[in-house]
């Protein structure tokens, strides 16, 4: 009897606890089980059990028991199902056990945050299930975006004491309303006779939770100059809760806030809009706006990874429904959905970390769509790895794009991303620094605000960026591809595909980012040291707006920046915004570099690139003495007319941001085509009109002329002398052969002043003339159309004048 009780504590035993430990320890456990299963069967058969026998099992079940029992705390597995939410509820719940694995058994549903994870070394299974955060009610505020009525007809608003308000028909002085093309408008200056302040009341009434964080918010307009004297105001009766506004909002329409958060009891509330110094004496008349009136929950989450304690205030103004905290190192968080819901709350991601080094997240589905929402913010984390995963952004309104607040993926430091399908977002898909390896990530971005790349690297320290696939050329897609600057430095660039395109979406820039002479980039460089961009196929078209496939901001900061192996293409596809003449506004350029490269060797080095265009191979402005090494130029479909493929883009009529002397070295063209159109080209003045052939630019198209000088034996002669003068008789060159007998030269076919070749009509013709101490001298003419290579052998000395000299000549 004693054996087949020792049998049923065993197997309960062995079975109460994880998978995990289980496979750990159930060797151990098949043993004891066999012993027990020979005893049983001894007593069946009368035999005698040994007391030795007996206890030697039962020492051994003592011992794994103890194992398993120690070990489960460490290692257990939770099963979320809903009678663990209602034990452990309401919402938010809380992971608070170091190491275990908490496996989702059902779908989650919650109102505001739904997990935050507070302890380390935790795996969060969701199990192939959903999380759906901020889904409370979506709080109505009828006609919020001013679409119905027109004059000052406005129903569910009282216009009575605001005499100057109205509704205004959109586009707002080029910014753009997003929820329709009407917007509340307050003339100004509104009269001497109209109240200074003027207000507007909603009919109705909102309805609040109790104890909740909400944010009341707007939208505001005001594209005066000196805008600053008029404050626009969003507020809730009778109380100090206001959302304002004061000065000019010159990003366009500006999103406005104020967080507060209720008492014990429900709360009602009427919202009223307005405007102060509505009386201001301005430069101009004309219109300020106030646009999409929301209340909304505020900085909830799907699973909130590792919340710090760090003060009262300081936490109601980061997670406000948070009240424990803890860290999440070394979180795992995979398989499922994590969902926002009909709140669409502002501030309110998907997954946000905030004391969790460490955190892999995989095999996710996202989706968000609130205010400032991310799928995933690690600010603060480091060693994040994130993988194959798919987020979809459905946000359109941010209130910083200096904060990167648009953002798909704040991916924090030293980590990895890739893998992941990024669909949606209206401003960076994802945002990392310092040694972030990001590769194999596919990208459709929508982008709506200023420097909207899908991989943004401001800052960066030795990342990698590579094989990543950007799909924003074409449809709706619409983005900037690759950013590296703001004082990075040591970034790798590696074999990315890049498709842009600009759609009139930028409310910052009357519709395209910096207007025609900017629009969409391929892989841009600013302000960075130690760059690498290598193996990249870019493609920048130009539709709606101008579009570059590689642009480099060239500041005087800018050091060792390594262009080579690329594929650069600047494809004109449509008429652009301006209509039928915008043959001098919309261009699509290859290549853009502007502004202070006056020290090539140190700043840039372009080589063996391909530049594939029908509007503009190079386009630059404020530069001298760039070389381009080994470039590959090549038409595409129907060339403009006329074909400008050099060009200057300038600011003035005299010789400021000229482009002096602009080297091309050792050029290949990919057909006849391409060749006749670079050797007849000048360089271009641009800026919104065509000036014509720029007289104070010029360029020169290069060869390298390399020779070897050997003696008779084929041996080097080091410190022979080799002199090039052209067929004007000067010198081009001089120089002295090295150690391996070799010099190299980089001599003109012409150079392009103005518009004027010299010399016009011909190629250059020169003379080599190779010395060796002890030897005759040996000449030889060049034509310098291409790359030439000279073996050089002076094998006449001055002592036997009889022997032979030769001069081989390989092309």
């Amino acid at each position: 009897m004693a054996c087949y009780l020792i049998l049923y504590f065993s197997l309960s035993l062995y079975f109460t606890f994880s998978i995990g430990l289980r496979e750990v320890y159930g060797a151990a456990y098949s043993y004891i089980i066999l012993q027990l299963g020979d005893m049983i069967r001894e007593t069946r058969t009368n035999k005698v059990v040994s007391g030795r026998s007996l206890t030697s099992v039962l020492i051994m079940l003592c011992v794994v028991s103890a194992l398993l029992l120690h070990g489960s705390a460490f290692a257990q597995t939770v099963i979320i199902n809903k009678a663990w939410l209602s034990a452990n509820g309401p919402s938010p719940y809380y992971l608070d056990q170091a190491g275990a694995t908490y496996m989702l058994d059902t779908d989650v549903s919650t109102p505001g945050s739904a997990f935050a994870v507070i302890a380390p070394n935790i795996s969060f299974d969701l199990n192939g299930h959903t999380i759906t955060y901020d889904n409370s009610p979506f709080i109505t505020v009828p006609n919020s975006s001013f679409e119905e009525g027109s004059g000052r007809n406005l129903p569910n608003w009282d216009l009575s004491q605001a005499p100057s308000a109205d509704v205004g028909q959109g586009p707002f002085s080029g910014s753009l309303a997003w929820t329709g093309p009407q917007a509340l408008r307050f003339a100004v200056p509104a009269g001497e006779t109209s109240p200074d302040q003027q207000q507007v009341s909603a009919l109705g009434t909102v309805s609040l939770a109790a104890n909740t964080t909400y944010d009341l918010s707007f939208r505001a307009f005001n594209g005066f100059s000196d805008g600053e004297k008029i404050t626009l105001y969003a507020k809730l009766a009778g109380t100090d809760i206001e959302a304002a506004h004061t000065g000019g909002t010159w990003r366009g329409f500006h999103f406005v806030t104020a967080s507060f958060t209720t008492g014990s009891s429900p709360e009602t509330h009427t919202i009223q809009l307005g405007i102060r110094a509505a009386r201001s004496a301005l430069a101009k008349s004309g219109y300020v706006y106030i646009d999409d009136i929301r209340i909304q929950r505020s900085r909830v989450f799907g699973v909130l990874a590792g919340p710090a304690s760090w003060g009262e205030d300081w936490r109601q103004r980061t997670y406000p429904d948070i009240t424990r905290f803890g860290s999440a190192a070394n979180l795992v968080l995979k398989n499922g959905t994590i969902s926002q819901g009909r709140g669409g709350g502002n501030r309110s991601h998907a997954v946000y970390e905030f004391g969790a080094d460490k955190i892999e997240v995989t095999k996710l589905t996202t989706n968000v769509h609130g205010p400032n929402c991310h799928n995933f913010g690690a600010y603060y984390a480091s060693g994040v790895r994130i993988h194959e995963n798919t987020f979809y952004n459905n946000v359109n309104i941010i209130t910083s794009r200096d904060r990167f607040d648009g953002t798909v993926i704040s991916a924090g430091k030293d980590g990895e991303v890739y893998n992941n399908t990024i669909v949606g977002g209206c401003q960076n898909g994802i945002v990392a620094s310092r040694n972030s390896k990001i590769h194999h990530n596919t990208i459709r971005l929508r982008s709506r605000y200023t420097n909207g790349f899908a991989i943004q690297l401001y800052g960066d320290q030795g990342s990698e960026v590579h094989d990543n696939t950007i799909l924003c050329g074409a449809d709706e897609w619409s983005c900037r591809g690759i950013f590296v600057g703001g004082g990075a430095r040591g970034t790798r660039i590696l074999n990315n595909q890049i498709e842009v395109q600009e759609l009139p979406l930028n409310q910052e820039y009357n519709g395209g980012q910096g207007g025609a002479l900017s629009g969409a980039y391929g892989i841009q460089v600013e302000n960075a040291n130690d760059i690498q961009i290598s193996g990249n196929f870019v493609s920048a078209y130009a539709r709606e707006w101008t579009a570059s496939a590689f642009r480099m901001n060239a500041e005087l900061d800018n050091r060792n920046i390594h262009v080579h192996d690329n594929t650069f293409r600047g494809i004109k596809m449509g008429r652009g915004a301006f209509g039928s003449n915008d043959q001098n506004l919309l261009t699509a350029n290859s290549v853009k570099i502007s502004s202070g490269v006056d020290s090539p060797t140190a700043q840039l080095r372009f080589e063996r690139n391909t530049l594939v265009t029908n509007s503009r191979w190079i386009a630059c402005t404020n530069i001298s003495n760039l070389d381009l090494k080994d470039s590959t130029f090549q038409i595409s479909g129907e060339l403009l007319d006329p074909f400008q493929p050099l060009t200057a883009v300038r600011y003035s009529s005299g010789s400021l941001n000229a482009v002096v002397d602009l080297r091309f070295i050792d050029v290949r063209f990919a057909d006849s085509a391409a060749r006749s159109a670079f050797m007849e080209a000048s360089i271009y003045k641009k800026y919104y009109v065509d000036f014509g052939i720029d007289p104070y630019s010029s360029f020169r198209l290069s060869w390298t002329l390399t020779l070897k000088v050997v003696n008779r034996e084929g041996q080097p002669l080091m410190g022979a002398t080799v002199r090039v003068v052209d067929s004007y008789g000067q010198e081009v060159f001089l120089g002295a052969a090295d150690a391996a007998g070799e010099v190299t030269a980089v001599i003109d076919q012409f150079r392009n002043v103005g518009g004027k070749r010299t010399p016009t009509g011909a190629l250059l013709a020169h003379t080599v003339t190779v010395t060796g101490q002890g030897f005759e001298s040996v000449q030889h003419q060049v034509t310098m159309d291409s790359p030439q290579t000279l073996t050089v052998v002076l094998g006449t000395d001055k002592v036997a004048p009889s022997a032979p000299r030769q001069l081989r000549l390989t092309r």
